[in-house]
């Protein structure tokens, strides 16, 4: 038996390391599990992202360990992929 697994989510799908993104993932019944990465914020929470810095992925630009949890929860986590989730968040 293969072991099949999403990276962090099915970024093909939806925008990588979202809620949309696991979700798509749940509904893939050969996908057995789904690799995340977690970034800590400059006041030591946690968020999942791949990247070190907010560029490529958010609406926000910077890096994460130097950025405010507040303020990274007003990002678009998915505005760059499709229109339809520019609402989506961390």
């Amino acid at each position: 038996m293969k072991t099949i697994f999403g990276h962090r989510g099915v970024p093909s799908v939806a925008p990588e390391n979202t809620l949309a993104s696991y979700h798509a993932a749940a509904e893939i019944p050969e996908l057995q599990w789904i690799e995340v990465d977690v970034g800590i914020t400059a006041d030591e929470q946690l968020i999942m992202i791949h990247d070190d810095y907010l560029d490529r992925t958010t609406s926000m630009t910077g890096e994460i360990s130097e950025t405010l949890f507040k303020d990274i929860q007003q990002a678009s986590a998915g505005y760059w992929f499709h229109p339809k989730f520019k609402e989506e968040k961390f």
